[in-house]
């Protein structure tokens, strides 16, 4: 859209590994000590959602005021990908699997449990989480939340760690299950399918799949890949955990603390 948005280099090159060489490109094509601009190909309300997480550590507003939350989310999520900003997908990836998708995830709002490290006095790491079942994954967004999902998932190094606990206050146990990231909500929107497979069928983003009537009405190979993959999912469930209960996120990516505000400019 053309708009502009002052901003901390500093900041944004922490989050961002693809905004950091941009600024590192600029600064060597312009060597003047004034401001730099760098372009980036997202909407006006992506970009305020990038900046809010990356300034406040979360999204703060904007989420519950769209048409359509769940598949904004998985934009965001490609966008995070794209810029190579791993905490932005954990944000993303805990709010697609939350049953209450639209809180402020921010060190003060969120109340993220700490664990010490083994070995490694004064170090700590934090896990942030989330209760499900999912409030956004759901039958008419099932599909379009398989196929990012089944794009992005492992991509950024973190994992989330599933468990049947009702606690959240309290660090992931060694019974929980350790998956990739966006792995969860894989196997959630697989289970949304069987679950309401009817529905599925009849949502929009199905009968896009395909280019004739013919091939809309055998839905037996679909069927057969969203039951095997239910298959894989117990079986691991079966060896360490359960599709129900509390979401973990955890990694190497830091979640950002308040560094002020971006100004709109």
């Amino acid at each position: 859209s053309g708009q502009e948005f002052e901003v901390h280099s500093i900041l944004v090159s922490q989050k961002s590994e693809k905004l950091a060489a941009a600024i590192r490109f600029a600064a060597m094509s312009d060597e003047s000590d004034g401001p730099r601009r760098i372009e980036v190909c997202i909407s006006r309300l992506q970009c305020l959602w990038l900046l809010q997480h990356m300034y406040h550590g979360s999204i703060i507003s904007g989420l519950e005021e769209t048409n359509d939350p769940c598949i904004e989310l998985l934009d965001l999520a490609i966008i995070a990908q794209e810029f190579l900003c791993p905490s932005l997908l954990q944000e993303c990836e805990i709010r697609l699997l939350s049953s209450t998708p639209t809180k402020c995830m921010c060190w003060a709002c969120g109340s993220p449990t700490v664990e010490p490290v083994k070995g490694q006095p004064g170090v700590a790491r934090c896990f942030y989480t989330c209760q499900t079942p999912s409030k956004w994954i759901a039958p008419d967004c099932a599909l379009p939340v398989l196929a990012v999902s089944q794009q992005i998932q492992g991509c950024l190094g973190y994992e989330v760690r599933r468990s049947d606990s009702e606690s959240t206050d309290q660090p992931p146990s060694a019974a929980t299950v350790s998956l990739n990231s966006f792995r969860a909500v894989y196997q959630t929107a697989v289970k949304t399918i069987l679950s309401d497979f009817d529905a599925v069928l009849r949502s929009q983003a199905y009968r896009s799949l395909h280019c004739n009537e013919a091939v809309t009405n055998d839905h037996s190979m679909f069927l057969s890949m969203c039951l095997e993959e239910m298959i894989a999912s117990n079986n691991t469930s079966e060896n360490g955990g359960s599709n129900e209960g509390g979401l973990r996120s955890t990694g190497t990516a830091s979640r950002g603390q308040p560094h002020g505000h971006p100004n709109n400019k």
